[in-house]
């Protein structure tokens, strides 16, 4: 995630209540994220899938164009 895209996408992921946002009073500010337990929940099928595409990757078709 490029730096600029984080306070967007923390957001988002905030929003939807995959992490929660914990805010420090200090300078420089300093923001950490970590994962509700929805989050945590959401990291099986991330992976199930993530291991499913490692075993089918070489019968995938590549990208052609028209």
């Amino acid at each position: 995630m490029v730096e600029r895209d984080r306070p967007a996408e923390g957001g988002r992921l905030e929003h939807n209540g995959l992490v929660e946002r914990r805010r420090y009073a200090e300078a420089p500010p300093r923001v950490e994220y970590s994962l509700t337990t929805a989050g945590k929940d959401l990291l099986v099928p991330i992976r199930a899938l993530g291991d499913w595409a490692e075993v089918y990757a070489d019968q995938l078709p590549t990208e052609s164009k028209p």
